[in-house]
């Protein structure tokens, strides 16, 4: 679809176990097989950069972009050596950033590791047996994973295997491993890792300060700093206010399919944040022409644009 004069692309991918099982018993061929679900977004992103341009879209500005979970994985392409030079800008959305306490380095020993118990959980003797489990029953071999083991019930993630990544996300920013590119990010007021007793002392959570870090970090590299943003929109309705994935609605300019009371301010900040992610896109900078109110977020000036209903 089009969003503006931005064409937007959304993609599926492997999830989970379908995506991050480490299936290196059974062969040479699958010793990457651990970091399938980020393979899958790799090569739909050279896809896009080979045929947008019959879209009308311009392989040399794409903007990747994504929220928790999917923006976990905007780290990881920005991360990556496969994604070549694919992408021309990055948006995290309530995940992303450096040192957040969120993303998980695993060693690929321990991919490999987790890989053989699933297997010996299954039961399966060969990768034919394996495949001829049907998904669903994988789905609850997963959960039951789980069960058995607590420790693992997060597991199946992106794993250091020397190919799609070659180092810890923390080491790829302090190395200058990650693209040199703009970045916009930025997370919400009651975001994962906030809690009531934070908010009374003004303390921010691990992924408001690990926005700024990651901003900061650039700039150390000698590269253009980030555009940091804090959506602390309360929405109405009940007190779950500025929730993670809150911001969803008003960026994507779809908040006539909440449930939720609107105020005329609500549609308006949509707008604006319309307006500030197509910027981005399209320019690298959030601000309408001639403007600079956003500005970037630096160590002398260590400015957050807070995103808020206007009185």
């Amino acid at each position: 679809s089009k969003y503006g004069d931005v064409v937007v692309i959304s993609l599926n991918h492997r999830l989970n176990i379908l995506g991050y099982l480490d299936l290196s018993p059974f062969g040479e061929e699958y010793k990457n097989s651990g970091n399938a679900g980020n393979a899958d977004m790799v090569a739909a992103l050279q896809w896009i950069h080979e045929n947008i341009a019959n879209f009308g879209g311009d392989p040399e500005n794409i903007t990747v972009f994504g929220q928790s979970a999917g923006c976990m994985s905007v780290q990881t392409l920005v991360s990556s050596p496969l994604t070549e030079n694919w992408i021309s800008k990055a948006i995290f959305q309530s995940a992303g950033g450096y040192d957040t306490g969120l993303n998980r380095d695993m060693p690929l020993s321990e991919a490999e590791t987790i890989g053989q118990e699933f297997v010996e959980l299954s039961g399966a003797k060969s990768l034919e047996e394996l495949r001829a489990i049907p998904a669903e029953k994988i789905v609850e071999l997963q959960e039951e994973f789980g069960r058995v083991n607590p420790s693992r019930m997060l597991s199946f993630v992106p794993n250091i295997d020397n190919h799609l990544l070659t180092c810890g996300y923390n080491e790829a920013v302090t190395e200058g491993k990650i693209k040199d590119i703009p970045y916009m990010l930025g997370s919400t007021a009651d975001d994962i890792g906030v809690f009531p007793e934070m908010k009374e002392k003004g303390e921010h959570g691990g992924i408001y300060k690990g926005c700024i870090n990651w901003s900061l970090a650039l700039e150390k590299l000698g590269r253009k700093p980030a555009y940091v943003y804090y959506f602390t929109r309360a929405l109405l309705g009940d007190d779950a206010g500025a929730f993670h994935s809150s911001e969803l609605w008003y960026m994507f300019g779809t908040l006539g399919r909440s449930w939720r009371p609107k105020t005329e301010g609500d549609y308006a900040l949509s707008k604006e944040m319309m307006d500030d992610w197509t910027n981005f896109m399209k320019t690298g900078n959030p601000n309408a022409e001639g403007k600079d109110d956003w500005k970037p977020c630096t160590k002398d000036d260590p400015y957050v644009q807070v995103l808020d209903v206007r009185e």
